[in-house]
C-alpha cells in the first residue's frame, strides 16, 4: 500500500523494486482521499489478492 496526497503511485514501484530486489510484489493499492468511507472494503479487497 502507497499513501498519497493526490500525487498517485508516481514511481514508488519502481524504487522499491530497485531497493528491494528480492521481495515480492503485489499489485498496489491506491485509494483517492475522499473515498475514505469505502477504505475497509477495498483495502481487504485488496489484501485478499496478495498471494500468499
Amino acid at each position: 500500500m502507497v499513501t498519497h496526497g493526490g500525487y498517485g503511485l508516481g514511481d514508488s514501484l519502481s524504487v522499491l523494486a530497485r531497493r528491494t530486489p528480492q521481495a515480492r510484489l503485489a499489485d498496489a493499492f491506491s485509494m483517492p482521499a475522499p473515498q475514505e468511507r469505502q477504505t475497509i472494503t477495498l483495502v481487504m479487497d485488496w489484501i485478499g489478492k496478495i498471494p500468499r
